[in-house]
C-alpha cells in the first residue's frame, strides 16, 4: 500500500517540476502576448500605409490630366497622404511616414512604428519593437 519507497534526495522534487512548468507556461503567454501584439499593430500600419497610398495616388496634377495625362502632383500627393495619415485611428501608433513619388506615376508610401513589450524585451534586450510596412499605388485612367 505504501507504493516504493522513496529516498530523502527524491522529495520535493514534484514542487520543482511544477514550479518549473509553471515559469515556462508563464514565458510563452507572455510571448504570446507581445508577438500577438505586434501582429495587431502590423495590420493597422498597413491599413493606414494602404489608404496613404490611394489617397495619394488620387493626387493628379490637374495640368496633367487637361492634356491627357495621369502625372502626380507632390506636393499634392504629401497633402492628401498626411490627411489620410492623420484621419485613420491607429495615428497615434505611428512614428514615421515616408512617402515617395517615383517618376510622378507611383505613390511609394512607408510607415514605421513601434510596439512596447513585455517578456519579449527581456529576451531582446529591448522594450520596442520597430515595425515597417509600405504600401504603394499609381493613378488609373478610366477608359
Amino acid at each position: 500500500m505504501h507504493g516504493v519507497p522513496r529516498t530523502r534526495a527524491e522529495r520535493g522534487s514534484v514542487t520543482v517540476w511544477v514550479l518549473s512548468l509553471t515559469v515556462a507556461v508563464a514565458a510563452l503567454g507572455g510571448l504570446a502576448i507581445d508577438v500577438g501584439r505586434a501582429f495587431v499593430v502590423r495590420r493597422e500600419l498597413a491599413t493606414v500605409a494602404d489608404a496613404a497610398a490611394v489617397a495619394g495616388a488620387s493626387g493628379v496634377d490637374v495640368a496633367s490630366l487637361r492634356v491627357g495625362g495621369a502625372a502626380l502632383d507632390p506636393q499634392r500627393v504629401d497633402a492628401l497622404v498626411a490627411v489620410a495619415v492623420a484621419s485613420h485611428s491607429a495615428a497615434s501608433a505611428i512614428d514615421e511616414v515616408r512617402v515617395v513619388v517615383t517618376d510622378a506615376q507611383r505613390v511609394e508610401v512607408t510607415v514605421r512604428g513601434s510596439v512596447r513589450v513585455g517578456l519579449l524585451g527581456l529576451l531582446l534586450d529591448a522594450s520596442v519593437l520597430a515595425v515597417e510596412v509600405h504600401a504603394s499605388a499609381e493613378p488609373r485612367r478610366l477608359p
